[in-house]
């Protein structure tokens, strides 16, 4: 067997691998979520009170004022989470620690002077 052909297949299948989580964890599951959740609440909480029934009488209703109310209020709270909250700062922390492609510099002259110095001299 051609040693460089396994090599080829083990990237393309590992490759492969990581796209689909990124394609099913990320868009997949975010669209299954968002149609199962309006169906669930819809369909098991509204239809069985009344009073939510008269507001919301059509399915199509209850999804564009979910869809009205909770687009904004995603970007608010996510906004929050990168921006207000330590969480985002951790989850970075983690992912830099993990990745030995990624480093940091430390403030002031590896910063300001050396990194760009031997940057230029590359």
């Amino acid at each position: 067997m051609n040693v460089g052909w396994h090599m080829n297949m083990t990237r393309i299948l590992t490759r492969s691998g990581y796209y689909f989580r990124i394609g099913y964890g990320t868009y997949l599951t975010f669209l299954l979520g968002y149609v199962s959740t309006f169906v669930t609440l819809y369909y098991l909480a509204i239809k069985n009170m009344p009073a939510l029934l008269d507001i919301f009488p059509h399915f199509l209703t209850f999804v564009i004022v979910g869809t009205v109310i909770g687009l904004p209020l995603g970007v608010i709270v996510g906004w929050l989470h990168l921006k207000r909250t330590s969480a985002w700062t951790a989850e970075v922390d983690i992912g830099a620690e993990a990745n030995p492609y990624n480093y940091k510099l430390t403030p002031g002259l590896w910063r300001e002077a050396f990194v760009p110095t031997f940057l230029e001299l590359l």
